[in-house]
């Protein structure tokens, strides 16, 4: 997957699942703790997990099915549900090695007695080695999840610049130009961004491991169909 590929959004937000998915990454992941974007980022791979197996499975395992998936069941677990989908071709070797990252993270997090952030060198190398699951993606990503929190930044500015204009008689965010320069008036007016960014970069992450899994599915019940025809 190149750098073009991921720069064109519609390839991997042409899927209502993944589009669900770049929603919560713009709203929940950043309104939440480091912790807590993990343990949703995790939750939402499960789940995509949990309906990969439930639709590709075998007609005359469905019936019991969920009771052998859910969290009390036999194959319950992350990792459970990871093995599966790797074993039957659900899912190719960089998905599973990316998701395992990702359990390395939830366990990490679940873990943690506060304190837990993804800038730690620990955290920091999972969070890497999650992010190159194909073709070494880190370097792209991180320039995605800059341009996507800078663009997310002057949007709210804009706002906040008409809402301005009606007490002070002016929009100083009226233009890119009047707003870049307003922005860098401001000390240190990245480290809120910074904060954010690993969480964003995750989240990204989250969304392309989503859409893999689902376009994998997708195909895996054309192709049965096509043979049933």
């Amino acid at each position: 997957m190149s750098d073009e590929k991921i720069r064109e959004t519609g390839r991997w937000l042409e899927l209502p699942e993944t589009r669900a998915a770049f929603r919560a990454v713009l709203t929940d992941f950043q309104t939440e703790s480091d912790r807590g974007a993990v343990l949703i980022a995790a939750e939402m791979v499960s789940n995509h997990l949990d309906d990969t197996i439930k639709k590709l499975a075998p007609d005359f395992l469905k019936p019991t099915i969920r009771k052998l998936i859910e969290f009390s069941g036999v194959a319950g677990s992350f990792s459970d549900k990871a093995a599966i989908a790797a074993l039957n071709g659900w899912i190719d070797e960089g998905t599973f090695k990316a998701i395992t990252e990702l359990r390395k993270l939830r366990n990490d997090a679940g873990h943690s007695n506060g304190g837990f952030c993804l800038k730690k060198e620990r955290c920091d190398a999972r969070l890497r080695n999650l992010l190159n699951f194909e073709n070494e993606l880190h370097p792209h990503i991180h320039r995605l999840a800059q341009e996507i929190q800078f663009q997310d930044l002057l949007i709210k500015l804009k706002d906040k610049g008409e809402n301005l204009k009606n007490t002070i008689g002016f929009n100083p965010f009226e233009t890119i130009e009047t707003t870049v320069a307003e922005i860098l008036k401001q000390e240190n007016w990245s480290a809120p961004l910074e904060l954010r960014l690993p969480r964003t970069k995750l989240g990204i992450g989250i969304v392309l491991i989503i859409w893999k899994i689902v376009l994998k599915r997708n195909e895996v019940e054309v192709q049965r169909n096509q043979s049933n025809n």
